[in-house]
């Protein structure tokens, strides 16, 4: 069967949203008619004049993946999608099984296909979070955690999948994971959109040790996010490192923190992230139920 091109297509598109000639766009690059079997999905270019091309129309190679994905997600080739946030703030456990059907179904088809099955653990982990009833499979966890020992270059998809993941491993492994992501060695947790993503991840480990009572692993990552520094542009993950810092020296004996903890609930309240806050509220009131 053949398989679906739709770069030339999503090609296409940018091309002429900027008011772009094929002619234009090909340059001294590739031919006219070869752009055109390109568009058509009848050709493939090689990387170097694919890189050549969008220069032409003045697209980096960020924006056509962005508008890539998207194009995929409107014709329901990506099963899965990063909007599954939202089902775990909201919750909506519903979503996260009819999103769970659908990768099983994919895994039947393509069982070879290793990313279905990393995003089946994904949402498997996130369900775990909202129903305490639901037990993700040994044997995914140790895929998972095998899988993570194994890379050697971090992307955005394997330090976001972790994020989704951090309750599913014993607090020891979890801290391996978060070294082994932010290894000095590592190149691609240098680019921004990239490390916004591991700040996130961080933040997620951080509250596991905290609710486990593993505050000096927790102030560990809290200093290393002091040292490379949230941006003040990323106000989400920098009022989450003030929330965790707080509820770190809260549980170390500072009650007056928990002035601190509803001030950054006050914050998410204000800026309207009813999900975050709902979560907050539900654990400053468990915290200090128990003090």
């Amino acid at each position: 069967m053949k398989k679906e091109n739709y770069y030339g297509e999503v090609f296409r598109l940018f091309r002429e949203a900027k008011g772009f000639t094929q002619k234009e766009a090909a340059g001294d690059d590739v031919s006219r008619g070869l752009l055109s079997d390109f568009e058509h999905g009848n050709h493939s270019l090689s990387v170097d004049k694919f890189f050549n091309i969008l220069q032409n129309i003045n697209v980096n190679a960020f924006e056509f993946q962005f508008a890539y994905n998207n194009y995929l997600e409107s014709k329901d080739i990506l099963l899965f999608n990063l909007n599954i946030s939202d089902a775990y703030l909201r919750p909506n456990i519903t979503k996260l099984k009819n999103i769970l059907k659908e990768l099983e179904k994919a895994i039947a088809q393509t069982p070879n296909k290793k990313k279905f099955l990393l995003d089946k653990i994904a949402i498997e982990s996130i369900l775990s979070i909202i129903d305490s009833s639901y037990l993700v499979p040994i044997n995914d966890i140790h895929f998972l955690k095998n899988y993570f020992l194994t890379i050697k270059e971090w992307g955005l998809f394997d330090v976001t999948l972790l994020g989704y993941c951090t309750t599913i491993f014993d607090i020891s492994t979890l801290y391996t994971l978060i070294e082994h992501m932010v290894s000095p060695t590592q190149q691609s947790t240098r680019i921004h959109y990239v490390k916004k993503s591991m700040i996130g991840t961080i933040l997620n480990a951080v509250s596991v040790f905290t609710e486990n009572n593993q505050i000096n692993l927790a102030n560990n990552l809290l200093d290393y996010l002091d040292e490379i520094k949230i941006h003040e542009y990323d106000t989400y993950e920098k009022i989450t490192f003030v929330y965790n810092r707080a509820m770190c020296e809260y549980k170390d004996g500072k009650i007056s923190e928990i002035d601190t903890l509803k001030h950054c609930l006050e914050i998410m309240e204000f800026l309207d992230c009813a999900g975050t806050a709902n979560l907050m509220r539900q654990e400053i009131s468990s915290i200090q139920k128990s003090h």
